[in-house]
Formats: C-alpha cells, structure tokens, sequence
C-alpha cells in the first residue's frame, strides 16, 4: 500500500476544498435532472431562447447556504458563473424567488477577499495583522501544537466547533481520532430538539410532519419526484415564527396551502405575539420555559377523557402507538406522578389547575387546546429549533 505524501495531502485537500465551495454554490447533479424533469415543454424552449440570444449555458441547481436549499437557475458563461437567479419553473420552496444569501453564492468563490491560503497571526488578539505561510507550515505548526496540548493537558482539551453543510464530518473524525469526544457542531443550539426528541420516541427515526419540507420519492418508471401534499387540518406552532424567521420556506408556503386546501386550523404557542401568531387562528401566550408543563397537562387531560365509543372524545389513534419505543414504560411512570401535589402551587401534577399555575394560561383555554389537538386528525405539533440550547427546561 503506497503512502500518501505530505504534498499529495495537501493538494487532495485543496481540490476537496474547491469541490465543497462549487457544492455550496452549484450544488448536487441530481437536483438538476430533478428540476429539469418538472420544467414544462415549453419553458425548456424559453430557456433554449434565452441561452441563444445571450450566449450563455443555464444550469438548474439547489442552494445549500441554508437548510431551505432553494432550487436556483445558473447562467454560466466560459466556464464561469456569471447570474444566480430563483428557478421559476417550480411550484414549491422559494416560488421562483431568491434570497440575498443564494445570490451572495457568487461572492463566496470570486470574491478578491475570499481566503485561499493560511494566515497566522502574528501582533496581539484583535491587532488583525497576519502573514501568509504555506500549507506544509501551517499543518506542522498546527499538529505540533496539538501534540503539546494533548501531553499536557490530555485529549480532552481539545474541542472542535463547526458548522454541518461543508466540513462537519471532517472535524468530528480529526476530534474522535485525537482521543476527544468535544465535537460540536451548529445543532447544539439550533435544531437539537427537533432531531433529539423523534429519534427517542419512534425508535431512531427523524419523523416530522410533512408541512415542513417535501422528500424525493421514487416513482414507478424510475424517475424522482418531489412529494409535498400537506393533509394537516391542525397546525401547532410551539416557539416557531416561521412567517418570519425559518430556513425552512417549505413550511410557510405548505402551512398556507394546508389552510387553503384543507381548512387546516392554526395555532401558536408562543409568549410573544408573533408575525405568525397575528396570521394564526389562535395564540397561546404562556409564560417563557413552561411549554413541557403545558403539553403535560395536555397530555393527562387526553388520557383522562379520551372515549373510543364517543367520537366527540375519541383522541387516541392507537395504531400509531405502535410506532413509539417505551410508550407503556414511559406512561407508566408519567401516571405515577397524577396523585402527587406540587408543593410550589399546591395542584397535582399536570392538571389544569396545575398548568395554568405554571404557565399563566387560563385553564379553560388549555381545555380548548387539549380538546382541538385531540379531535382533530390529522395534526401536527411543529416546536423551534432552540430550546436546548437556551434554557434547561428544553428537553422536556
């Protein structure tokens, strides 16, 4: 087995470095065939036109600069990009539009102040003076320093943070080799929540509802289609304000179409009155951190009321039980606080009474959302991408 050289090493990383910038930016071949098996006949003659009369290639492609990944068109002239426009051609995500991020695309491969080789600092923190050195320097004098720490201080002094798009899987196995397990990346205070908490209910699988992005399928004949029919006919949006702050433009445009093709119903949880609490059916202001006490008590009051026979308390889908690990062991323990009394208000754990003490929100209304949650089929609880991160209350 030959050795791979020091230089060779380094080349394969700058060649791996410029693959992960034209993928931010150009993004994965398949999308492209993908987007172009959805273009009608005749916008195809329209791009046709528009690449003869400017004399210019027209690439179809997905931006990864945000979990949105907008489908985009790229003009690209002499082997340079040249416009990054929203694809027009497509009837979900961004709508044909394009945000300053994707645009910015450009900037990040062209741009005279992108860094293309090492600079070590060489004045005091702040001074922003640095020097160019090469790449054999910089990875000598960076292992060498590693080496050090790890002698001194043991392997678990070194942590790494990073984002998850280009170079996540690079650092976390750099962190695991070294002997340390401090391999943070953005999810830490971001979306933890939202992958954390599915993958301990229903046994490992990320399961979210389909309002917040459509998958690729495929279909009989072989080809790849997007799937993006929302059937929710409620919607509970727990410290989320997608209608103004989301990477995820699915799930604004899907909450509109679910409202329009299904009468779906929207509520917030939320303690400040929102961009999309305003757009909502109903808003729920509670105070700060008690959004775990309140779906307890949710939670008792469907168990206690739930009726098969009535349809009218008929809650419980039991056939989707099957699908959540522990379920008997966890309600089993969750009943067993029902008789113990919470000696801060003086209510029993996870009542009305008892919610409404911790939250702020009256208990009439926490009825009307156990009950709307309950009755209606099918529903969707969709909660932020912060909590964990925030504040100690975020895994409940």
């Amino acid at each position: 087995m030959s050795k791979l050289s020091r230089r060779e090493f380094i080349k394969l990383g700058s060649l791996a470095s410029l693959g992960v910038i034209a993928g931010v930016t150009l993004g994965p071949a398949i999308y492209e065939k993908m987007y172009l098996a959805q273009v009608p006949a005749e916008n195809i003659r329209a791009v046709k036109q528009k690449i003869k009369k400017r004399d210019v290639q027209v690439k179809y492609t997905s931006c990864v600069m945000c979990a949105a990944e907008c489908a985009l068109e790229i003009w690209v002239k002499d082997g340079r990009v040249v416009r990054v426009y929203g694809n027009p051609h497509l009837t979900y995500n961004s709508r044909g539009a394009a945000c300053a991020k994707a645009i910015s695309g450009l900037q990040l491969v062209y741009s005279p102040y992108r860094i293309k080789y090492p600079l070590k600092r060489v004045g005091e923190r702040g001074e922003g003076k640095f020097v160019r050195v090469s790449w054999e320097q910089a990875i000598d004098e960076i292992a060498r320093k590693l080496v050090e720490i790890k002698k001194k201080y043991g392997p678990e002094a070194l942590l790494t943070d990073t984002g998850d798009v280009t170079d996540r899987d690079q650092y976390w196995r750099l962190t695991f080799a070294f002997g340390s397990p401090n391999a943070v990346e953005h999810g830490a205070i971001c979306d933890t929540p939202r992958r954390h908490g599915p993958k301990l209910i229903v046994n490992g699988k990320r399961w979210e509802p389909d309002i917040l992005r459509p998958v690729p399928i495929r279909m009989p004949d072989g080809s790849l289609k997007w799937y993006d029919q929302h059937d929710a006919k409620l919607i509970i949006y727990v410290g989320w304000n997608p209608f103004t702050a989301t990477r995820i433009v699915w799930e604004n445009a899907g909450t509109v179409r679910a409202k329009r093709e299904n009468g779906c119903k929207v509520f917030v949880v939320d303690p400040g009155f929102s961009n999309t609490a305003a757009l909502a059916d109903e808003w729920f202001s509670i105070r700060p951190g008690t959004d775990g006490e309140l779906f307890a008590a949710i939670l008792r009051y469907i168990l206690e009321h739930n009726n098969p026979t009535d349809p009218t308390r008929n809650y419980i889908d039991y056939s989707v039980l099957k699908y959540v690990e522990g379920w008997e062991e966890f309600l089993e323990n969750f009943k067993s606080w029902w008789d113990k009394v919470d000696p801060v208000n003086g209510f029993k754990y996870f009542t009305l009474e008892w919610a409404e003490a911790r939250t702020g929100l009256p208990k009439e209304k926490i009825e009307y959302l156990a009950h709307a949650f309950g009755i209606t089929k099918p529903a969707a609880v969709i909660w932020g991408m912060q909590s964990p991160g925030h504040h100690y209350n975020g895994y409940v």
